[in-house]
């Protein structure tokens, strides 16, 4: 798509970084949970949580912190996407 000049290149890299991120969180998440159809994200505040900022390598002295960047670039990944498809392709409407 970059060839093509699709799309800009901040949008290009924003998209490749959104999903690259995202494609992690799905791994991780489908080792934490031992089941490749639960995809379900645990509560923020849960121990389940926790451990899934572990195995995404969140390490911090309390791991509660590392919960907390983990859910915090969650909302910036799937905040970015959903911004440039809606500038993109404008609002998307639920029937």
């Amino acid at each position: 798509m970059g060839q093509e000049r699709v799309l800009k290149p901040d949008e290009m890299s924003g998209l490749q970084q959104a999903y690259v991120f995202l494609r992690g969180l799905i791994d991780a998440l489908r080792i934490v949970r031992g089941n490749a159809r639960d995809l379900v994200l645990p509560p923020q505040d849960s121990d389940a949580f926790i451990f899934l900022s572990r195995r995404l390598g969140y390490a911090a002295e309390r791991w509660e912190d590392g919960a907390s960047r983990l859910a915090a670039d969650m909302t910036r990944h799937m905040a970015w996407t959903q911004q440039f498809f809606t500038d993109r392709f404008g609002a998307v409407t639920q029937d």
